[in-house]
């Protein structure tokens, strides 16, 4: 597994690793924005559509799997001592595998139904088949990760995805350089370089020797994943049913144009991410050692610092983005201006939000998350049928705002005091 990093005092180490998850999560916004935008400007609004689909398709896999594999795992190990840690991260790579096989089979099935229902411009069984492959392999560099930021080794997470960058930039300019840049080719192009990543990584045995501590393992997570998982759907769909909503009302053009804006403001999400890796050990440390004010300060600090740097970096697109539209987005692109402030407003609020329902789930609130989330979705889909037909691309981002509204509210103003009041040493609720 590797060792954990450099002894520091625990403020510092905190700071550094924060940096050092900042720095790969940048790396990687700024790689996701690169295969975004060459996608725009030499492909089709229709093939880059699909595209956006596919890859939310991608986060739908990964969603389920932090719900029931590394969130919990990060819950449950993080206070374990070395060796029994290194023991449920083993067996739980085993159990993480066989699920990832199962939804990386389901997600290539679907989209081949789909694109083979809609009759899109690609072949359904080699595009089902490539992307079966990269959910497969992007499953398994996530959990490798996790498992590294949850061991305090983001500097190991930073050279994989160095790795998994500089594969992913070659693949891109051989695909681009030979004009072979279809979807299919782009989603096995993802996939050897998620394989390309874990070239070195130690997590993936055979199978468990010990059935009866595999068992037990996976039930301690399970024990938490039968709560989270709901809420994560719950959320994923909250978040990206929009997109797919878009396309049915609109068309594919109209996801495009979606995302194509939405992708200039990813890096905000993926920071938050970053935050997220890192806070989520540390708070479920505070919690178990019963320091809250301290929890408090750092929940207080990590709110301004997220705000700030979306503001800050929505300042800056919004200057750069004629340059964006003239040498890099193109003509059929053009116009996004206002739309990537409604984005931005968006952001700023998902990321506060974002904020709390990280320290809802470190302390084991899933039931809370999965309330709050249900209601969320209920009134997503009634704000997208009601403003998607009326106001189009404008509706989709209107709607997910005022669902953000209301999340944050609920979360910060309800159900966060009372987590608070209600705190145990061990609340798996």
């Amino acid at each position: 597994m590797g060792t954990p990093g450099l002894t520091l005092p625990r403020g510092r180490r905190l700071i550094a690793d924060s940096v050092a998850s900042l720095l790969d999560q940048g790396m990687l916004s700024l790689l996701n924005l690169a295969v975004g935008l060459l996608l725009i400007r030499l492909t089709t609004k229709d093939s880059y559509g699909l595209y956006a689909q596919l890859y939310v398709g991608g986060v739908f896999a990964a969603t389920v799997l932090d719900a029931v594999v590394t969130g919990p795992l990060t819950t449950v190990a993080s206070g374990l001592p070395l060796q029994e840690r290194h023991a449920m991260v083993l067996r739980l790579a085993h159990y993480q595998r066989r699920l990832a096989a199962a939804l990386a089979l389901l997600c290539g099935t679907v989209a081949a139904a789909v694109v083979a229902w809609v009759g899109a411009d690609v072949h359904p069984l080699l595009l089902g088949l490539t992307f079966a492959a990269y959910v497969y392999g992007a499953a398994l560099r996530e959990y490798a990760r996790s498992v590294s930021f949850m061991e305090g080794r983001p500097l190991a997470v930073l050279r994989m995805d160095g790795w998994y960058t500089l594969a992913v930039a070659a693949g891109l300019g051989a695909l681009a350089r030979f004009h072979a840049l279809t979807l299919p080719a782009v989603m096995l192009m993802l996939a050897v370089a998620n394989l390309v990543a874990l070239r070195r990584q130690d997590l993936w045995p055979a199978a468990p020797q010990d059935r009866a501590a595999y068992r037990a393992a996976v039930s301690e997570v399970w024990r938490r994943g039968r709560w989270s998982l709901p809420g994560a759907m719950v959320a994923w769909a909250t978040n990206y049913s929009y997109l797919y909503l878009a396309a049915l009302w609109l068309g594919a053009a109209a996801s495009a144009d979606l995302n194509a804006s939405r992708l200039l403001l990813m890096p905000i999400s993926l920071c938050v991410l970053a935050w997220s890796r890192v806070a989520r050990p540390h708070a479920v440390r505070l919690l178990a050692e019963q320091r809250h004010a301290e929890l408090g300060r750092y929940t207080i600090a990590s709110v301004i610092g997220v705000e700030l740097l979306t503001f800050g970096y929505v300042g800056v697109l919004w200057l750069a983005l004629p340059w964006l539209e003239a040498h890099v987005l193109g003509a059929k692109y053009a116009g996004l201006e206002t739309l990537v402030l409604a984005w931005g407003g968006y952001f700023a609020l998902n990321a506060a939000r974002w904020i709390g329902s990280a320290l809802l789930s470190s302390g084991n609130r899933y039931r809370m998350l999965l309330v709050s989330g249900v209601l969320c979705l209920v009134a997503m889909l009634a704000a997208s049928a009601y403003a998607i037909p009326r106001w189009g691309v404008w509706g989709a981002v209107l709607a997910l705002a005022v669902v953000e509204v209301l999340d944050l509210l609920l979360i910060w103003c309800i159900l966060l005091p009372r987590a608070r009041r209600d705190l145990r040493p061990e609340g798996a609720s």
